[in-house]
């Protein structure tokens, strides 16, 4: 199993985890020698095995002096086992004997709640020499739960947890050192402190369960393999990386799925390119338009919903009506929004059987509690999304609310402070978005000691003093300097903050008025004065500037016109009053656009005497990327000597020949746009998936399989030299990847003539007498094939690089096909012929996170079981070799290779030319 060399001594040691195995004897076997030769008995060493990890030590003292070369791992049992399972979850030999030191010093460095049952932080503390790497645990429940391994003294542990029924605030966190030899240090134990109880806060409801998860691709005009990044990416529901995608160059076409059982979905999602990370500031990546279509009970596609013109990152849409269906199509009509690098690019497809009604709450990482003095708080939060109401409440039970305050755009929301008698230790808040629920309770902590206004002075006066009758007062630019008793530092105030309070402004009484200023009950000793007068006192007011309210287009390609259509702007006047115009408007300039220059341009707006700027941006002509078009154009001159083109009619080889000679002309064409070397690779696929050439070939090799069959099952004599000539010419088409149909006409044509040669005529009494005598035509039955499902096995591993219980899909694995024949008789008897293995089914392979450490160095990790190991080392074997030896396996007989195809029926064919040898 693991070429080695490791030197053993007096204290040296075997360990090793492992689960399973029982009804065999399994042992670890030493190869003492260079030659890998595992023949002495001294150096095996036999497991205990149990249905648990179990995790066992061995002395290797007796060992001293000789090297280790190789490790195997031994089975032997006497009869078969069914549903035999042996997992090795870790191998370490190492000669130290003592644990390490244990760590010491341990510390949260920092850490964000997202509610009182999780948590993430940052920890540290002072590690030893003697560790490999450290393992952080934390208690729950009474219970160690392991967190994460690092071999750093700094550790990010990004989910913390607690249950419901955990009591006080803090939590027991502990550090354990790992040494080389696996052994383990005492722990190095410290506290988390949560700074509030599990009641403060509520958990939020489980999210819709995305059926999509689990799906099969059944069809589809894409190629069915485009590197890493083929279709079954966008069905695992994941975003872990810029790969954890679909990416497809065909620009266009459809994607079809089957979901584990019918659905019923009411809500559908999908995660573009800008939900992964790419082109997020403009959405030129996201796929802009698109269908979904379901299959109704009659077999036939039904729009189910249309997306035109999409440029979001996540497209999330309720459909009009639940739909229920087990089969989908996803048909992709314009691939992104005018990005130069053309493709396909989505990270999930989702759809849900109900809907989340609950309302996301605002993280507690984006509230503040703000203790402004005097007993008042004001709560702030940011981040908080439009169409949004937030309600405050003093306690995890209230009912009547604190406060509320609704948004209309997205941006912070600042609620006007609240007067308490005794300052809370929390205020606890709510979300509501339209058309859902409330969201979960959540908790803001509030800083506690007394903070009492002492003295407050102007520091910057109003901006304006005088105002015409009717005019609002505008506190812009005033400021103010608020002194506390005691440590407290002192804070300047705008009077634009809510907690400012104006009185005494009368905007239809003319002539000097006095202000009062007052901050939380506090009143500034030096009153504002400002004056209110006639218009004609100050004249008519005067426009003093534009403002542009309303961009309009901003980016531009090298040639475009400039479109201002949409684009508003407002004169601003001395009063601070506006008026709204179009830039479209009589007497609008835009100066400054020049279509042929790239780059950033500033244009400047005049009108009425008065003028402004706003920038655009005139990006140069996409770069004509045909790279991806000449990669295809070679591909399909590549195939046009393979099976799967020389086999197709004729009416399908000319159309992609016809489309293969329009991409050339398109490439050769130094004018070509993008939008030409997109349509010339688009016809390309489409041509290139409409080939009937496997199909046809498929047919004519069953009906070879067939007569293969059929010869195989006549019960006399067969001329050796004919069948060994023709086996041999059957070897010789069949191991060709350019197979014409002439010739497999030709072969069937042959194996024909000599099934109906051996089988027509059947003997009666002696051969002398048949001569003269009776001739018997027994009826020949028709034979019928079809073909059977052979669902995919599913193979669970464990894995020591995931987390406990998190799960990895390896490989999706593959259905495979069984082929049945039956004789048909003219009577209508039907007669079992053979079953025979048409497509071998690929296991699906499912990693599951045990939460074993990480080793390295002389420590081995094995996740496999034995049996996927042996078929990976016998696979090994046969391309390389035996290990010394050089010798290599020989396959006896390889009849019919072919490109993608497994013949069915070739152990008779061994038969046969056996027979006839």
């Amino acid at each position: 199993m693991y070429s080695t060399k490791i030197p053993l001594s007096e204290t040296s040691r075997l360990r090793v985890a492992h689960k399973g195995g029982q009804g065999a004897n399994i042992s670890l076997a030493l190869a003492l020698e260079p030659d890998y030769q595992f023949a002495n008995k001294e150096a095996w060493r036999l497991l205990k095995l149990s249905g648990d990890w179990q995790d066992q030590t061995f002395d290797l003292s007796s060992l001293a002096g000789k090297t280790v070369y190789g490790i195997q791992v031994v089975v032997e049992n006497e009869a078969a086992l069914s549903d035999f399972d042996f997992r090795l979850g870790q191998l370490a030999i190492y000669d130290q004997e003592h644990s390490p030191t244990a760590p010491k010093d341990g510390q949260v460095l920092a850490k964000r709640l997202k509610n009182a049952q999780d948590a993430e932080a940052v920890i540290s503390f002072t590690g030893t020499d003697d560790a490999d790497y450290y393992e952080v645990y934390a208690q729950v429940d009474g219970q160690w739960k392991l967190q994460t391994g690092s071999s750093n003294t700094r550790i990010y542990l990004p989910q913390l947890v607690r249950s419901a029924q955990a009591e006080g605030r803090t939590q027991a966190l502990k550090v354990h050192a790992v040494g080389k030899n696996g052994l383990r240090s005492e722990a190095g134990e410290f506290i988390f402190d949560w700074e509030m109880t599990v009641k403060d806060t509520s958990l939020p409801k489980p999210l819709a369960e995305n059926i999509v998860l689990g799906a099969e691709v059944i069809g589809s005009s894409f190629a069915k393999k485009e590197g890493g990044e083929g279709i079954e990416g966008m069905l695992n529901g994941t975003i872990t990386s810029l790969s954890d995608k679909w990416s497809s160059h065909q620009l266009s076409g459809h994607v079809d799925i089957r979901l584990t059982q019918p659905r019923t979905v009411v809500r559908w999602a999908m995660d573009h390119a800008g939900a992964g990370g790419e082109s997020v500031n403009d959405g030129l990546m996201n796929t802009k338009d698109f269908d979904l279509y379901y299959k109704n009970e009659n077999g036939d596609w039904v729009l189910a919903k249309e997306v035109r013109g999409n440029r979001d990152h996540v497209t999330d849409i309720v459909l009009d009506k639940p739909i229920r269906a087990q089969e989908w199509r996803l048909d992709v009509l314009t691939s992104d929004n005018g990005t130069p690098w053309k493709a396909i690019r989505i990270y999930n497809w989702r759809m849900y059987e109900e809907l989340d009604m609950e309302t996301p709450n605002i993280p507690m990482t984006h509230a503040v509690a703000r203790h402004l003095g005097n007993h008042q708080i004001q709560v702030g939060f940011k981040d908080v999304p439009a169409n949004r109401k937030i309600a405050l409440y003093s306690s995890p039970d209230a009912v009547k609310p604190l406060a509320e305050l609704e948004t209309t755009e997205s941006g912070n929301l600042i609620f006007d402070p609240i007067r308490f008698e005794s300052l809370p230790e929390f205020i606890y808040y709510r979300t509501l978005e339209e058309g859902k629920d409330w969201s979960n309770l959540l908790a803001i902590r509030v800083p506690q000691g007394e903070k009492v206004v002492k003295a407050m002075e102007w520091i910057a006066p109003l901006e304006k003093k005088v105002y015409r009758q009717g005019s609002p007062l505008s506190l812009a630019g005033a400021q103010f300097r608020v002194a506390f008793e005691g440590d407290w530092p002192a804070e300047r105030v705008n009077t634009t903050n809510p907690a400012v309070t104006v009185r005494g402004f009368d905007p239809q009484k003319l002539g000097e008025q006095t202000l009062t200023v007052s901050y939380l009950g506090e009143t500034l000793a030096q009153p504002l004065t400002v004056y209110v007068v006639e218009d004609i006192a100050q004249g008519e007011k005067k426009a003093v500037g534009l403002e542009i309210q309303q961009l309009p287009k901003v980016q531009y390609v090298v040639g475009d016109d400039l479109d201002v259509t949409n684009g508003r702007f407002a004169i601003i006047y001395d009063d601070e009053s506006t008026q709204s115009f179009s830039l479209t408007e009589a007497g609008v300039e835009i100066v400054g656009f020049d279509s042929r220059k790239e780059g950033r341009q500033s244009l400047g707006l005049r009108y009425a005497g008065l003028e402004t700027s706003f920038d655009v941006l005139v990006s140069p002509k996409p770069i004509v990327n045909d790279e991806y078009l000449k990669q295809k154009i070679a591909e399909i001159e590549a195939i046009q000597t393979q099976t799967a083109y020389l086999y197709s009619s004729e009416q399908t080889q000319l159309a992609l020949q016809t489309a293969l000679e329009e991409a050339k002309s398109v490439v050769a064409d130094t004018n070509r746009t993008v939008e030409q070397v997109e349509a010339a690779q688009t016809l390309l696929e489409k041509q290139l998936g409409e080939l009937d050439g496997e199909k046809l070939y498929q047919a004519d090799l069953g009906r070879l399989n067939q007569l293969i069959q059929e010869v195989k099952g006549i019960d006399r004599p067969i001329n050796s030299s004919e069948l060994s000539s023709l086996l041999e010419k059957t070897e010789k088409i069949l191991g060709s990847d350019s197979i014409r149909p002439d010739e497999m006409k030709e072969l069937l044509s042959e194996w024909t003539d000599l099934f109906e040669q051996s089988s027509l005529v059947t003997h009666v009494g002696t051969r002398d007498s048949m001569e003269s005598k009776n001739l018997l035509t027994p009826e020949k039955p028709r034979m019928d094939l079809t073909y059977e499902l052979v669902p995919r096995q599913i193979i669970t591993r464990t894995s020591t690089d995931l987390p406990l219980g998190k799960e990895r899909i390896v490989q999706e694995g593959a259905d495979g096909q069984m082929m049945v024949a039956h004789l048909v008789y003219s009577d209508g008897r039907r007669e079992l012929y053979s079953r025979t293995v048409a497509d071998e089914s690929q296991p699906k392979i499912v990693e599951v996170g045990n939460g074993l450490p990480i080793q390295q160095e002389k420590t081995l990790m094995v996740e496999n079981s034995l049996q996927v190991e042996k078929q990976i080392r016998d696979a090994s074997l046969q391309k390389s070799g035996l290990p010394q030896t050089g010798d290599t396996y020989q396959e006896k007989y390889v009849l019919l290779g072919l490109v993608g195809v497994a013949l069915a029926g070739l152990s008779q064919l061994v038969k046969l030319r056996k027979q006839g040898e």
